[in-house]
């Protein structure tokens, strides 16, 4: 429910873009023979069609891969969207929920326009694109939005006790691993990484050497690698840094894929358990989404049960293959 107002801003954006002014030839669409007005279900007596359930999911089933329109998964998941949503924006209306946002509203001003109407068939690729249409779907979905933040911020409190239980329930979580600024200089050569070793051994910085005889990308970097962590699934060969002492470099190892390397260690960062204080913030926002998703699902179950739905047919994915077809400039 939380990508609603990620939609609005997207079409939003698409106002102010520049694209070409070429619109495409406007051919005649024939889709008479796709059953897309095929009634599929009905809520509170209102009947839906096949074409009520596209022109919802479009976005989506514009990303799905052929192979997946026979899927009976994803036709139950558009039809389940599609219903959710019908029983969201019937709630909003009833309650009158409005929306108001400054941004947005100026957005839609200019969509009224005839220019605006031009520019939205220019943003979006497609000369059919209906600005009356968009505008009424911006409309639709800022109400729900509206709705779901009374219904799922309104009075919704976190207390001292639920922050600690979640931390101390997951502290693993808040477990930090130790840390290691690392250099390093690479070759497959073993004789040109005997000689950078030499060159250290005179007392040459690191990071010249590195530059002078790594084969690997950071050598203008002079081998920096920068942080990393100790961990069971590193190869032995990175773990054996963190026996090295501050500011030292190791002796030619030699990797598990016949790789030779040279380390270096200029910072320590040991790891251990983060403090509560400093992680409290991420462990109420992780609590409030918890909790909203409960209440969400609370409250369309109650949706649901004050709906009467009725399934009266298949939707058909299939159609929309060809209607997306002939619809593409």
């Amino acid at each position: 429910m939380f990508r609603y107002f990620a939609v609005l801003f997207v079409f939003i954006s698409l106002y102010g873009c520049e694209k070409s002014n070429d619109l495409a030839v406007d051919k005649k669409v024939n889709i008479e023979d796709m059953y897309i007005d095929t009634p599929i279900l009905t809520i509170s007596g209102k009947e839906y069609t096949e074409r009520d359930i596209y022109d919802f999911n479009k976005l989506t089933i514009n990303e799905i891969d052929a192979s997946s329109y026979s899927n009976k998964d994803i036709l139950k998941f558009l039809v389940d969207k599609f219903i959710e949503h019908r029983l969201l924006l019937n709630e909003a209306n009833r309650l009158e929920i409005v929306f108001f946002n400054t941004k947005l509203d100026r957005s839609l001003n200019s969509l009224r326009t005839a220019k605006g109407a031009y520019d939205l068939k220019i943003g979006t690729d497609s000369y059919y694109t209906d600005n009356v249409e968009m505008i009424n779907d911006i409309n639709n979905m800022s109400k729900i939005e509206a709705l779901m933040s009374k219904v799922l911020e309104d009075n919704l409190t976190i207390t001292e006790n639920e922050i600690l239980v979640y931390y101390n329930s997951n502290i693993q979580q808040f477990t930090v691993p130790d840390k290691v600024h690392v250099s390093h200089i690479y070759s497959t050569d073993l004789s040109k990484i005997e000689k950078a070793y030499k060159e250290l051994a005179k007392g040459f910085a690191f990071s010249e050497v590195a530059e002078r005889f790594s084969d690997s990308p950071d050598s203008v970097d002079g081998g920096d690698l920068g942080f990393i962590e100790k961990s069971s699934n590193a190869s032995d060969i990175f773990n054996s840094v963190f026996k090295l002492k501050l500011n030292t470099y190791s002796k030619i190892l030699k990797s598990e894929t016949g790789d030779y390397h040279i380390f270096y260690v200029s910072e320590f960062k040991s790891g251990g358990r983060q403090r509560l204080a400093t992680v409290k913030s991420s462990i109420i926002e992780f609590i409030k989404q918890r909790k909203k998703q409960d209440r969400l699902e609370v409250y369309l179950d109650e949706l649901y049960e004050k709906a009467d739905i009725k399934i009266i047919n298949t939707f058909n994915i299939d159609n929309y293959s060809k209607y997306i077809k002939s619809r593409k400039n």
